[in-house]
């Protein structure tokens, strides 16, 4: 088996590009190099797909087999742009019409039936670190009969989007303004990916007032927020990296036993082998804003726990205008039976969701064991109240007092 250092270099950078997107996007939605059968033949479809609840933002890249100069570099550029934009439009037309399949680091082989995956946004990534221009006469033209809305951009700027953009919900959201807002020559020009990111964050995600690349530049070069409420990047993607690291170590959860007096919650929670999936699609779906909040009040519990040092578990509800039925519960312990917490971090999540009238409950448990920290996500669906659960959210819940309420981006 070849060593990394000795693959050739492009699939090397297909590799960063899926090693890098698999962290904020979830290993389990990042699929590199899917294939279909043409004959006898597997064929490529793309470079990768990004996939989530049904859609994909299809991916194809080119690398350079070796470093190359300014001035080689954007000839390269121009010359390899026709040719990613062929495969990538081919891309869109075998998702549709032809099924594909994917071998996938952890979940082994993936099969897609045809039409199953709705590409949304098509992205021609280019090695580039400077400004380059995609000015091969054919390409406007070949863009055009793309179905889905297409982006150029280097593969490094990409890089950055992910690190601070990191969902799928804002990622799709950026590219897709982006889209809109730029035409010819300023979509086929690559490299000015940080300032086109600076306003759009300067004006609270949005590209309004927008004219291009020079207005772009301007606004960035202020360091200033435009419109109140504007995202602080740098915060938000460190606070977002907490709530990632712990989704990353969710194949060794375990399953919640309940006690027979609780028997008659089980149909409210979903078991671990669906549960998995399901929750990673939940938390897949949330903002970067919301995926901080959720790490900032783990914080918030954890520090109190630190500070107080109580005799039992201390928990703290956080609750999305975006998801109305939902409520994230956090639930911070040290108790060597964890399985005993996973029940008391089920029963505060319960009562949550009757206490706030939420139908879905999503705990996170962290238990802290000596010098182990044991983590738990639990899904509880279809709740409703009962004399029991009312009494008991009004318990847990019916002495705290709101927090304040940041306006969703």
């Amino acid at each position: 088996m070849s060593k990394p250092e000795e693959l050739p270099r492009t699939i090397r950078a297909e590799a960063v590009l899926v090693a890098f997107a698999s962290m904020p996007l979830m290993r389990q939605t990042v699929f590199r190099s899917p294939k279909f059968l043409d004959g006898k033949i597997d064929k490529e479809v793309c470079d990768t797909l990004l996939v989530h609840r049904g859609e994909a933002i299809v991916i194809q890249m080119k690398a350079h087999q070796e470093p190359k100069s300014e001035q080689a570099t954007r000839k390269w550029v121009a010359k390899q742009f026709p040719r990613a934009l062929s495969q990538v439009i081919g891309a869109q037309r075998t998702l549709r019409e032809r099924s594909t399949w994917c071998e996938h680091e952890l979940s082994g082989r993936v099969e897609i039936p045809a039409g199953t995956i709705r590409p949304r946004h098509a992205l021609v990534l280019l090695e580039s670190e400077v400004e380059a221009h995609v000015h091969a006469t054919d390409a406007p033209a070949a863009a055009t009969t793309s179905q889905i809305p297409l982006t150029v951009m280097s593969i490094q700027d990409f890089l950055s989007l992910l690190r601070h953009l990191r969902t799928w919900r804002d990622l799709i959201k950026y590219l897709e303004a982006r889209s809109a807002c730029l035409g010819p020559p300023d979509s086929l020009t690559i490299g000015n990916e940080p300032a086109l990111l600076g306003y759009y964050t300067a004006m609270r995600d949005s590209f309004r007032g927008c004219r291009g690349i020079v207005d772009a530049r301007l606004v960035t070069a202020r360091g200033e927020h435009i419109e109140p409420e504007s995202a602080f990047r740098d915060k938000e993607r460190h606070l977002a990296s907490i709530l990632e690291s712990l989704m990353d170590h969710m194949p060794s959860m375990t399953e919640i036993v309940l006690p027979p007096d609780l028997e008659h919650m089980r149909n409210m929670l979903v078991p671990l082998d669906r549960g998995q999936a399901e929750l990673r699609d939940e938390l897949c779906n949330l903002t970067i804003q919301e995926r901080a909040a959720l790490a900032e009040q783990i914080g918030v519990i954890s520090g109190r726990f630190i500070e107080e040092q109580p005799d039992g578990p201390l928990y703290g509800g956080v609750r999305f205008g975006r998801h109305p039925e939902h409520l994230y519960m956090i639930v911070v312990g040290s108790n060597p039976d964890h399985e005993m917490l996973g029940v008391h971090a089920m029963d505060v999540t319960v009562a949550g969701c009757v206490h706030y009238r939420r139908t879905i409950g999503i705990s996170i448990l962290l238990n802290q064991i000596g010098e182990t920290m044991k983590f738990n996500l639990a899904k509880f669906g279809n709740v409703q109240p009962t004399v029991e659960m009312v009494m008991a959210g009004q318990e847990y819940f019916g002495h705290i007092r709101p927090r304040s309420v940041t306006v969703a981006r």
